[in-house]
C-alpha cells in the first residue's frame, strides 16, 4: 500500500497546502508508505499511475482526473477562493471517490454548487 500525494511544493496557496500536508504525513509512522509525485511532471504522474495498486490511497492537490488512471482510493484535495466552482474543476471532483477541503467555508461552497 502507498499513500500517494500528487501535487507540487511551491509558495502558491495549493503548493503550501501540499507541502504542509506532505511534511505532516512524513513526520508520522506512515512515512515509509508516502510517495510524492510532481503533478507537473507528466512522466512521473504516468509512471505512478502504472505502479498504483487497488490498496493505494491517491490524494491529488490539483484538479486532474486521476480516477481514470490510478487504482485505489482517489481523493481530490481542493482549495479555491471563489463562490462559484468552474465546471471543469467540479466535474473532476464529482468523479473522485472523496473530496477534501481545508475549511467549513469550502465545504459550504461545494454544497451550494451541487
Amino acid at each position: 500500500m502507498k499513500i500517494r500525494l500528487i501535487g507540487q511544493r511551491n509558495n502558491l496557496g495549493i503548493g503550501v497546502h501540499f507541502r504542509n500536508f506532505a511534511d505532516a504525513l512524513l513526520a508520522t509512522r506512515y512515512a515509509d508508505l508516502v510517495e510524492e509525485v510532481n503533478a507537473h511532471d507528466h512522466n512521473a504522474v504516468w509512471e505512478a499511475a502504472q505502479r498504483s495498486e487497488p490498496t493505494d490511497i491517491n490524494i491529488v492537490f490539483v484538479s486532474m482526473p486521476i480516477q481514470d488512471h490510478f487504482k485505489g482510493e482517489n481523493i481530490q484535495w481542493v482549495v479555491f477562493e471563489n463562490t462559484r466552482v468552474p465546471p471543469t474543476i467540479m466535474s473532476t471532483m464529482l468523479a473522485a471517490d472523496r473530496v477534501w477541503v481545508p475549511s467549513a467555508w469550502g465545504r459550504e461552497i461545494l454544497i451550494n454548487n451541487g
